[in-house]
């Protein structure tokens, strides 16, 4: 969204990260797509149930995705007309005017917008802080995720996770067999692979799993787009992020921001924050932000008690294990 509304160096940085070797117009249909294929989704699954001895609720069905994009703007600036109507045809973004010098309400109001679209699990990603009287806009993508494992784990137990230092944790655990599972293992020079299906196999939770205690650093320096699109927890600085990628124009006094705001703006801070809940029974996760998968292969031994990777992918349909959408990516450790 903010790709669609810079112009000129602002635009470049931007779209040479997310959609490297892209024109504006398939950068923008891209995620358009991606946003309007969940939010339909989502509509088709209203109903919801709480199941025997879980407290969060589920949709009837397997798993469910939900988005949401909010655009507060301050009350006293005025949005590109042809911006905003991009923001609600191409995003359906929620757009709202609101006055930012009154930061209590304001934080209370953006805050409210997250937790609604994330069923509670992240609540305050703002503080009065974060805002003042020369905020200009609060941009907000918030995704949900649901999802019932195909084949529920066993009761968790408490064993040591090998991290630093090493602590007891609750973990889960389930024994398969190669004719009756058809999980995703997959084996490269310094890590192994395991994908675990979601009912109706819509979706899977991959864990990458370094073959050394202490190798999550090494590995996660060698992992690109293809090996991810192959084989989500704490408060994230996306600025320094974005600025590491190539991203800092639009953080600076150069920022051109003009295909959305009148007059000269500039962001001035970027927030990510991202829960993911894994139980015996399915996951739920919310963000307010190379090896070949061939063949589903036989089961290995696989114990994640150190530090890992790990990935939620949405897929075409059962006979597939190639990821549509990357939904939640995060680290354990």
């Amino acid at each position: 969204m903010i790709h669609a509304g810079a112009k000129g160096k602002s635009a470049e940085q931007v779209a040479s990260v997310i959609g490297k070797g892209k024109n504006g117009v398939e950068i923008m249909e891209y995620y358009s797509e991606f946003v309007k294929r969940h939010a339909s989704a989502a509509k088709d699954e209203t109903s919801s149930i709480i199941p025997e001895n879980r407290k969060r609720s589920h949709t009837t069905e397997a798993q469910n995705v939900n988005i949401a994009n909010g655009f507060f703007v301050a009350d006293n600036i005025p949005l590109v007309p042809t911006y905003k109507k991009l923001i609600k045809d191409k995003f359906l973004g929620n757009i709202q005017s609101i006055n930012f010098s009154k930061s209590v309400e304001a934080v209370k109001e953006i805050n409210t917008f997250v937790a609604d679209s994330t069923n509670n699990a992240i609540k305050g990603i703002f503080t009065s802080d974060d805002i003042s009287s020369e905020t200009s806009l609060i941009l907000i993508n918030a995704i949900h995720f649901i999802g019932f494992w195909e084949e529920p784990f066993e009761d968790r137990k408490r064993k040591t996770f090998n991290s630093n230092p090493p602590r007891k944790i609750p973990m889960m655990s389930k024994s398969i067999k190669p004719e009756e599972e058809e999980w995703n293992f997959q084996r490269g020079e310094d890590w192994k692979c395991l994908g675990i299906p979601y009912k109706n196999r819509k979706a899977w939770l991959y864990i990458v799993l370094p073959t050394e205690t202490d190798g999550l650093s090494s590995l996660i320096k060698k992992i690109d787009y293809s090996f991810i699109e192959k084989c989500t927890e704490s408060e994230v600085d996306l600025e320094k992020n974005l600025k590491a990628f190539g991203i800092e124009e639009i953080f600076s006094d150069t920022a051109n921001l003009s295909g959305m705001l009148e007059g000269p703006h500039k962001i001035e801070k970027a927030i990510h924050k991202a829960v993911i809940k894994i139980d015996e029974k399915g996951t739920e996760a919310s963000a307010a932000t190379g090896i070949q998968m061939n063949a589903r292969s036989v089961p290995q031994p696989f114990f994640a008690t150190h530090p890992f990777l790990f990935f939620i992918t949405s897929v075409d349909g059962p006979d597939s294990t190639k990821p549509t959408d990357i939904l939640f990516m995060g680290t354990f450790c």
